[in-house]
């Protein structure tokens, strides 16, 4: 059976609590935005030329129509040696961002992180955009809707949470694993909200409306939850059995 809404928060809940508190070394959103080149209003977004996939960009303005009061954070291309944490429910890093009126950091380049990229948020905001590619050894995604105009390269795995947003990369992902837990939006139920132009080159498993033996048969036991006769993945240890060299998979 799959996990209903609120199950499926829970668990989640339990595996970002987990995974931040191994990452508390990581640079964060605060220290990312002293790289701030400058302060733009959100509708210069039509001047960022990205290569997106043509339903990347309907959702793109979209969510620059929800947010036109608000602002975007132009950062350089960057490399960050270790974790980078964009954004952490249990620091209200939200409620951060909208105090600042940041709707979206946009990176003039290519974003390398040598450790994890943590988006652990169920918040919407701020959007990602990447001109360039981006690169990292694992991906924990979550509200934060993201645009990459080029590859989106992992070592490890790409795992959405309970909220994972939109992904629209204009070139390949390539990983280990790619666990998308994408629902459309509200307003835009015909668009899938994960594109990948360039295609997937990675294992994948669908966690949206996964059911107990989908679970069973894909992934190691190590990796899996449970509660109530439910099964769930738990990212935090998808990540530590990535970084210890163990297997995620089954088989």
């Amino acid at each position: 059976m799959p996990k209903n809404d609120g199950q499926c928060m829970a668990a989640s809940k339990r595996s970002l609590l987990h995974n931040v508190s191994l990452n508390e070394s990581a640079m964060d959103y605060k220290e990312l935005l002293q790289s701030c080149q400058s302060i733009r209003a959100i509708s210069a977004l039509h001047e960022c030329a990205l290569n997106l996939p043509d339903d990347g960009w309907r959702v793109l303005r979209y969510l620059q129509q929800e947010v036109a009061q608000m602002q975007m954070a132009i950062l350089p291309a960057m490399r960050i040696d270790g974790d980078l944490l964009l954004t952490k429910h249990e620091k209200n890093s939200s409620h951060w961002y909208e105090a600042r009126n940041l709707a979206c950091l946009f990176i003039d380049g290519d974003l390398t992180v040598t450790g994890d990229l943590l988006d652990c948020d169920y918040h919407g905001l701020p959007i990602l955009l990447v001109r360039g590619n981006m690169t990292m050894r694992n991906w924990l995604r979550g509200g934060m809707s993201t645009f990459v105009h080029g590859h989106v390269s992992a070592q490890g795995y790409i795992i959405g949470h309970y909220n994972d947003s939109a992904l629209f990369v204009g070139g390949a992902l390539h990983a280990q694993g790619y666990m998308p837990r994408a629902r459309p939006y509200p307003d835009m139920q015909d668009v899938i909200p994960h594109q990948i132009q360039g295609g997937v080159f990675a294992r994948q498993f669908d966690i949206e409306g996964a059911e107990n033996e989908d679970y069973l048969a894909a992934f190691a036991p190590e990796v899996l939850g449970g509660e109530d006769g439910y099964i769930w993945l738990e990212e935090d240890l998808v990540i530590e059995r990535q970084l210890a060299g163990l297997p995620v998979w089954r088989t």
